[in-house]
C-alpha cells in the first residue's frame, strides 16, 4: 500500500494516514495483473487533513515531517507459493500545496521604546509638542485584524489619539 503519513508528536508514535492506495489484484497471475499505471491515491477528507495539520503545527510550528512511501504486502494466490518480481515501484509524481492563516492571540503586542536627548536648563515650560511616525502594512488589513491598532504611550500614559490598521494602507503615510 502507497502512503502518505503524518507522524503524531514523536516520530516514534502512530501516524496518521493521509492518503493511500491498496490494490486488491495487481500480482495476481490469473488473468495476470502486473501494471497499475497513472493510479491515483485515495484522500481523506480536507476537513479531517486540517484538523490533523492543525494538530501538528500546534505542537511544533517549525519543524514536521510528511512520511511518503510504499508498504508493501504480496500474498500467496496459489497453494505452495507464488513469486511476486516487480521491476519498478514508483511515486511518479507528488504535488503537496499548503495555504494557512496564522492565528494570532487576541492580545498580542509588539513593542518599540525610544528615549530621547533630555530637555535641560531651568524654568522650562513646554507650550507644543508634537510626535510624528510614519508608518505602512503589508496587507489589507480590514479583514484580516479589524481591531488592530497602534497605540502610543508617553510616561507610561496612553496618548488619546490611536491609528487604526484597518485604514491603513502599504505606502508609507504620517
Amino acid at each position: 500500500m502507497d502512503a502518505i503519513k503524518l507522524p503524531q508528536i514523536k516520530m516514534t508514535s502512530p501516524s496518521d494516514i493521509v492518503a493511500y492506495n491498496k490494490t486488491s489484484d495487481l500480482g495476481q497471475d490469473s488473468p495476470p495483473i502486473s501494471n497499475y499505471p497513472n493510479t491515483f491515491m485515495e484522500n481523506i477528507p480536507e476537513s479531517v487533513l486540517i484538523n490533523l495539520l492543525t494538530t501538528v503545527l500546534q505542537n511544533d510550528y517549525i519543524n514536521f515531517s510528511i512520511i511518503v512511501g510504499m508498504d508493501i504486502y504480496c500474498e500467496d494466490n496459489e497453494y505452495g507459493g507464488d513469486e511476486d518480481g516487480w521491476d519498478e515501484l514508483i511515486i511518479r509524481s507528488l504535488n503537496l500545496t499548503f495555504t494557512y492563516e496564522k492565528k494570532i492571540d487576541k492580545f498580542t503586542s509588539v513593542s518599540w521604546c525610544q528615549d530621547g536627548d533630555k530637555i535641560s536648563g531651568t524654568n522650562v515650560v513646554i507650550k507644543n509638542a508634537t510626535l510624528n511616525f510614519k508608518y505602512k502594512i503589508d496587507q489589507n488589513w480590514t479583514t484580516s485584524s479589524t481591531n488592530s491598532e497602534i497605540r502610543i504611550l508617553i510616561n507610561g500614559m496612553e496618548h488619546t489619539e490611536t491609528v487604526k490598521l484597518s485604514t491603513a494602507n502599504t505606502s508609507f503615510q504620517d
